[in-house]
C-alpha cells in the first residue's frame, strides 16, 4: 500500500520532469540529455539500420563486371539502386523527424551533437538512391554548419564521392584536397580518401597516378574484404598500364588473400591473360586452367577459362589449338554475351589476319549478333563487320552467275544431264537431312570450326548455283545445318522435340518449294528439271544482263579489297581477273590507273610501267593519263575541287543563315562555274531548298528538275524522294526535312540519352537565358502558387544555373510523373507566368531525378524538351 501511495505521488512528477525535458528552446542539461538520447537510440539507430539494411542489399546484388576495372565501391546501376528505395526513404525519413523534433539551435549554435549525424545519414541514403545533387545539398550543409565537428572531413568525403559519381573530377578533387588540408584526417578515413582518388584517376585513364593512390589505400586499410579488392584491382590497373609482370604479382596476392571465391577465380584468369610473363614456361598456368575446367563449381566460367587457353595457345604459336579453344569458348557462353562477342571476335580476327574473308565474315556476323554497344572498339568491329558483308556480297554474285551462265551456255543435253545430276544429289541429301532430323542431330563445335573451314574450302567456281551453301550467309548456312530451320520460340535448341507439326515437317522435308519466275510465285515440285532450266539465262540479251551485274561485282570488289581492307595484293590480283574476264569493260581507264598505283605501293616497277603505258595508249587525255604523266596535275584537280568544296560550304551558310535567296543565286552561279564537278548535283539540291522556301508548289518543281538531271546521284534520289513525299505523304515530308537538319538531328541523338522513368520523383523546371534576371520574380511566383494550390504537397522551390547561358528554377518534388504531369497542367493556366517571361526565349517541362542528373550533365534543355514533348504528350512552353 505504501508503494503504491509513493508511486501516487512520484508519477506526476516524473511527467512533469519529461515535459521540461522535452523542450528545444532551454539550453538546460536535462534537455540537451533527453533530446541527444531519444535522437540517437530512437530515430537514428532505426534510421542507420534501414541504411545499412539497404547498402548490404545492393552489395550483395550488384554482380561485378570483371571484363572492366572494378570501381573501388559497389554502387550499381540506376535500375539497382532502385531495389533499396525503400530502405533509404526509410532512413531518410527517420533522420527528418529526429531533425524536426530534436533539434536545438539556441543563440545559433546547435546543443544536440546527434543532428550532425541525422543530416549526414540523409545525404548518404540519398546518394544511394543516386540523387547526387540533393545528397550534396546535405554533406555540404554538414561541413558549412558544423565546420568543427567531428563528421565534418567524413561529409567532405561524401561530398567527393557525389561529384565522382556526377562525372565531375576536378570538384571532386578540390574537395578531397580541401578535406585533406582542414585539420586532421581521421585515421579511419585515410585509406578511403586514396580509394576516391584511385577511382577518380582510374576513370579518366590515368593509370600511374591511379596506380599510386590505390596502393596508398591498401597499406592504410584495416579490412580485410577491402584489402583484397583493391589488391585486385590495382592487378586489373598494371595490366591496363601495360605492366603485365607486375599486373601477375598482385593476381597472386588475391589468391593469397582469401578472397571471394568468385575474384580467385577471375585472379586466375587474369594472370592467364597476362601471358607475356609466362612465356617461358606456360605448362604449370596450363595446367591449372584445365583443373579448374574439370571443376563442377566452374560450369558457367568455362567460356572464360576456355578463353584463357586459347591467348596462351594462339601466344605460343599453336594456332589450331587456339582456335579451338576459342570456338569451345564461344560454345560455353550461354549467358556471358560479352565474353561470346570476344571468343567470336578472336577468331574473325584471326581469319582475316589469314586472308580467309569468307570464314572471317561469318565470324563477324557471330560477333555483331551478340557485341554490346557499349566496347570500347564496337564502331570499329561494326565497320569491318558491314565491309566484309560487302565483300560477300560480291562474291555470292560472281559465284552464282557464273554457275547460271556455265549452265545457261551448255548444249541443251549437257544442260539437262547436269541439272539431273544435281537432282539426284539433292534427293540423296534430302534423305539424310531426314533422318538426321528424325534422329536427333547434335554437333560438337569441333565439327562446326571443321564445316565451317569445309565450306570455304568447297565454294568453288564450278559448284550448282541454286541449292549451294555458299549463296546465303555462311553463318546462317551453318545455324540451319546443325539446328535446322527453327520457329521464334523458346529452347530452340532442343534437338529432341517430342514432335513435329505436318506443315513444319512438310515445309522442311517436303517435296514442293517455293518458285519464283518472272512475276508469278508457286509451289512446284522439287525434283522437276523444268522448273531449273526455266530460271536459266539461255538467251544473249540474259546473259549479257549477268556479265553486267559481273563486272559491277569485280570492280566493286577490288575497290573494297583496296580502299576498305587494304589488301593490295588482292586488290592488284582482283582487278586483273576482271580485266581477263571482260577486257572491254567500261572500268578500264580507272583499272590500269588503280592497278599501276598498286604495283607502285608493292614495289613491282615492271607491272607499275606495264599500266602505266595501257592507261596512256588507251585515252591519253583522261585525268587518269593527266596525273601519271604531270604529277602537279594532280594537285590542280585538289585545287579545283577545294575551291568547289569551299564555295559549296559558303552557300550552306547562307542557306543555315535563312537568307535563301542570296544562297540560291550563289548557287546558280557555281553551277555554271563547277559545270561537270562532283559537288554540282549538291548545289543544284541546294538551289532547289533555297527556292522551294517560297512555296510547296516551288519546292516540287526544283526538285523534279534536280533528279531529272541528277537521277543517279545521292541528290538525285533524295530530290524524287521529296516529289513522292509531298504529292502524297505530308508527314513524311515533315519528319525528312526534320531529318535533314544538322541542329535537329543533334538535339534528336541527345534527346535518346534520357530514360522512360514516370515512377521516379519529379521536378517542375523553367529554364530561362541567365541575363534575364528573373529568378527572383519567379521564385515568389512559384512559392505563391504552391502555397495556393498544393500546400499539402511540401514542394521546394530552387534557383539554380545550368551554365553560362541558362538559369534555372525548380519546384521539387513530386511523387511520379503523374502528379507532375497535375502540377504542370495547371501552372500552364497561370497568365502570369507569361507576363514574367514575356519577350525572352524559355521552356519549362516536368523532369524525373535521373533524367535531371543528365540534363545537368549534358546541359541541352532542348533535347530533354524532345524527349519530354514525346514522353509526356505535350508541347513545350517555348
Amino acid at each position: 500500500m505504501k508503494i503504491k501511495h509513493h508511486i501516487k505521488f512520484i508519477a506526476p512528477l516524473v511527467f512533469a520532469l519529461v515535459l521540461v525535458a522535452c523542450s528545444t528552446e532551454k539550453d538546460k542539461f536535462v534537455n540537451r540529455e533527453y533530446h541527444k538520447l531519444t535522437a540517437h537510440y530512437n530515430g537514428y539507430f532505426n534510421g542507420n539500420e534501414s541504411f545499412r539494411e539497404g547498402v548490404e542489399k545492393l552489395e550483395n546484388s550488384v554482380i561485378d563486371d570483371y571484363e572492366n576495372v572494378l570501381p573501388v565501391y559497389v554502387l550499381g546501376a540506376p535500375e539497382d539502386a532502385k531495389m533499396i528505395y525503400s530502405q533509404m526513404d526509410r532512413a531518410i525519413e527517420k533522420a527528418t523527424v529526429v531533425i524536426r523534433r530534436h533539434s536545438m539551435v539556441i543563440k545559433g549554435e546547435e546543443k544536440n551533437q546527434w543532428i550532425d549525424d541525422n543530416y549526414l545519414l540523409i545525404g548518404k541514403a540519398r546518394f544511394y538512391k543516386q540523387d547526387y545533387l540533393a545528397a550534396l545539398e546535405a554533406f555540404n550543409y554538414v561541413a558549412l554548419q558544423f565546420p568543427g565537428g567531428s563528421l565534418y572531413h567524413e561529409s567532405m568525403w561524401w561530398a567527393a564521392r557525389s561529384y565522382l559519381a556526377m562525372g565531375n573530377y576536378s570538384q571532386a578533387i578540390y574537395t578531397l584536397e580541401v578535406l585533406e588540408t582542414t585539420g586532421k584526417v581521421p585515421n579511419d578515413l585515410k585509406s578511403e580518401v586514396h580509394a576516391i582518388y584511385a577511382q577518380i584517376h582510374a576513370e579518366q585513364e590515368e593509370y600511374e597516378y591511379a596506380i599510386e593512390q590505390l596502393t596508398r589505400a591498401i597499406s592504410q586499410s584495416k579490412s580485410k574484404e577491402r584489402k583484397s579488392r583493391y589488391t585486385f584491382i590495382l592487378g586489373q590497373l598494371y595490366e591496363k598500364n601495360g605492366q603485365c609482370n607486375r599486373a601477375i604479382q598482385y593476381y597472386a596476392e588475391v589468391l593469397r588473400m582469401k578472397a571471394p571465391y568468385v575474384m580467385e577465380f577471375q585472379s586466375q584468369i587474369r594472370r592467364a591473360l597476362c601471358i607475356s610473363g609466362y612465356r617461358r614456361n606456360a605448362a604449370p598456368l596450363i595446367e591449372a586452367l584445365e583443373e579448374l575446367a574439370q571443376d563442377e563449381k566452374n560450369l558457367e566460367y568455362l567460356d572464360q577459362i576456355y578463353f584463357a587457353l586459347a591467348e596462351i595457345a594462339w601466344e605460343m604459336g599453336e594456332d589450331e589449338k587456339a582456335k579451338e579453344n576459342y570456338s569451345l569458348s564461344a560454345y560455353y557462353s550461354t549467358s556471358n554475351n560479352t565474353q561470346k562477342a570476344k571468343s567470336y571476335l578472336r577468331l574473325a580476327e584471326i581469319t582475316f589476319d589469314e586472308g580467309n574473308y569468307r570464314v572471317a565474315q561469318a565470324y563477324y556476323d557471330s560477333t555483331m549478333t551478340v557485341l554490346p554497344t557499349t566496347f570500347d572498339r564496337y564502331e570499329e568491329v561494326k565497320q569491318l563487320a558491314e565491309n566484309l558483308d560487302e565483300l560477300v556480297g560480291y562474291v555470292l554474285t560472281i559465284e552464282e552467275n557464273d554457275s547460271l551462265l556455265r549452265l545457261g551456255r551448255m548444249k541443251p543435253g549437257d544442260r539437262e544431264a547436269a541439272i539431273d545430276k544435281y537432282l539426284a544429289k539433292l534427293k540423296e541429301e534430302d534423305r539424310k537431312r531426314e533422318q538426321e532430323a528424325r534422329q536427333g542431330f547434335n554437333a560438337s563445335m569441333r565439327m562446326q570450326q571443321d564445316n565451317f573451314n569445309r565450306n570455304e574450302g568447297s565454294t568453288t567456281k564450278g559448284n550448282w548455283y541454286f541449292y549451294n551453301p555458299s549463296t546465303v550467309s555462311l553463318g546462317r548456312t551453318e545455324f540451319q545445318r546443325i539446328w535446322g530451320r527453327r520457329r521464334l520460340e523458346d529452347n530452340w535448341r532442343r534437338s529432341n522435340k517430342q514432335s513435329f507439326s505436318s506443315d513444319e515437317f512438310e515445309e522442311e522435308f517436303g517435296d514442293t518449294i517455293t518458285v519464283t519466275i518472272g512475276d508469278s510465285t508457286f509451289r512446284a515440285y522439287k525434283y522437276d528439271r523444268s522448273i531449273y532450266v526455266a530460271q536459266l539465262p539461255t538467251t544473249q540479251e540474259e546473259q549479257d544482263s549477268l556479265d553486267a551485274l559481273n563486272i559491277e561485282a569485280f570492280f566493286g570488289l577490288s575497290l573494297l579489297y583496296k580502299e576498305k581492307l587494304f589488301d593490295y595484293p588482292k586488290a592488284a590480283e582482283t582487278f586483273e581477273r576482271l580485266l581477263d574476264r571482260y577486257p572491254e569493260n567500261k572500268y578500264r581507264i580507272q583499272e590500269y590507273f588503280y592497278l599501276f598505283r598498286l604495283y607502285t605501293d608493292l614495289e613491282e616497277p615492271e607491272k607499275a610501267a606495264k599500266y602505266k603505258q595501257l592507261l596512256i595508249e588507251l585515252d591519253p587525255n583522261s585525268d587518269f593519263a593527266k596525273i601519271l604523266q604531270d604529277p602537279s596535275y594532280a594537285d590542280r584537280l585538289e585545287e579545283e575541287r577545294n575551291r568547289s568544296t569551299a564555295a559549296y560550304a559558303s552557300c550552306y551558310a547562307e542557306f543555315e543563315k535563312g537568307r535563301f535567296t542570296t544562297c540560291a543565286k550563289k548557287c546558280e552561279a557555281n553551277l555554271k562555274l563547277f559545270e561537270g564537278d562532283p559537288l554540282e548535283p549538291k548545289f543544284a539540291f541546294l538551289r532547289a531548298m533555297a527556292n522551294g522556301k517560297r512555296s510547296e508548289a516551288k519546292l516540287v518543281e526544283e526538285m523534279k528538275t534536280v533528279y531529272e538531271k541528277y537521277p543517279f546521284s545521292e541528290e538525285g534520289q533524295e530530290a524524287q524522294r521529296i516529289v513522292a513525299f509531298y504529292t502524297g505523304e505530308t508527314e513524311e515530308v515533315v519528319a525528312q526535312k526534320e531529318e535533314s537538319d544538322s541542329v535537329a538531328n543533334y538535339l534528336a541523338e541527345e534527346a535518346k540519352k534520357f530514360t522512360s522513368s514516370k515512377d521516379d520523383s519529379h521536378f517542375y523546371i523553367i529554364v530561362f537565358p541567365a541575363e534575364s534576371n528573373k529568378a527572383n520574380e519567379l521564385s515568389t511566383f512559384l512559392s505563391n502558387f504552391n502555397q495556393q494550390y498544393f500546400s499539402l504537397e511540401n514542394l521546394n522551390v530552387r534557383g539554380l544555373f545550368l551554365d553560362q547561358e541558362y538559369q534555372m528554377v525548380s519546384v521539387r518534388s513530386m511523387k511520379g510523373g503523374e502528379k507532375a504531369m497535375s502540377y504542370f497542367n495547371a501552372i500552364e493556366k497561370e497568365p502570369d507566368l507569361e507576363r514574367i517571361l514575356t519577350g525572352r526565349e524559355w521552356m519549362h517541362f516536368v523532369i524525373s531525378q535521373p533524367n535531371f542528373a543528365i540534363l545537368f550533365q549534358n546541359k541541352v534543355p532542348e533535347a530533354y524538351e524532345l524527349f519530354f514533348m514525346e514522353e509526356y504528350g505535350l508541347k513545350s512552353g517555348l
